[in-house]
């Protein structure tokens, strides 16, 4: 028993092939037409902070997250879920920038957050309970 593709016209109909009669009209089409027509653009994934963080070599998703809602790198907002571009994204000036500031191993923290200041000694700090903390 020979295996089916099916393909769907876009008319509605459907083209059921064997294998081999799909390889050979595929090769047909090729020698017709070698290159892509000009006029056709190829569709770029659009990508969440996380797979950002990959491709950026870092770069940590929250940062992507709070860069998108301060409007600083462009992003695609689909219902409740940010969406990234990656060859706009990555090529933002708000990366750029953060790039040029944080250097590896300068121990500053990401553009826009703020790390919790360590508490000194000396400082007290008072508690819910109402004792205080050295």
């Amino acid at each position: 028993m020979s295996e089916f593709v099916y393909v769907l016209l876009p008319d509605g109909r459907c083209l059921g092939l064997e294998r081999e009669e799909l390889e050979r009209a595929l090769a047909r089409g090729r020698e017709f037409m070698p290159e892509e027509p000009s006029g056709v653009q190829k569709t770029e994934a659009l990508e969440d902070a996380h797979r950002m963080e990959e491709l950026s070599g870092g770069v940590p998703a929250t940062w992507w997250l709070e860069m998108a809602r301060r409007g600083k790198v462009r992003h695609r907002k689909l219902g409740k879920y940010v969406r990234f571009k990656p060859s706009e994204a990555l090529e933002s000036e708000a990366l750029e920038t953060r790039k040029k500031e944080i250097r590896p191993g300068s121990g500053r923290a990401a553009e826009g957050f703020r790390c919790r200041p360590s508490l000194s000694s000396g400082t007290k700090v008072k508690r819910k309970n109402g004792r205080t903390k050295q």
